[in-house]
C-alpha cells in the first residue's frame, strides 16, 4: 500500500468495490427511462484492520488491474 509521505509497503489487503448507477423510470407503467452504470471506486485496506476509511488513514483509494488467471497463477507458482 502506499500512502502520502510514507514509503510504499507490501501487506495483505481487503479491496471493497462501489458501483455507481442511475435509474430513472415511472414506477405506474414500470416504463424504464435511463438506465446506466456510471462508473466505480475501489477501497483497499490491511486485511488486519476491521475498521478503517480512507479519510481515518486506514484506507486507501485504490485502482484494479486486470490481467489474465494464467498470469496470477504463474506468478503464485513463481513465489511472487
Amino acid at each position: 500500500m502506499m500512502r502520502q509521505m510514507k514509503p510504499a509497503q507490501m501487506d495483505d489487503v481487503v479491496s471493497e468495490i462501489g458501483i455507481y448507477a442511475s435509474l430513472i423510470g415511472n414506477q405506474s407503467s414500470g416504463q424504464i427511462l435511463h438506465n446506466s452504470v456510471d462508473g466505480h471506486t475501489i477501497r483497499s485496506k490491511p486485511s488486519t484492520l476491521n475498521q478503517g476509511g480512507v479519510g481515518s488513514g486506514g484506507g486507501t483509494v485504490d485502482s484494479a488491474l486486470l490481467f489474465p488467471a494464467a498470469e496470477m497463477l504463474e506468478a503464485k507458482s513463481n513465489g511472487i
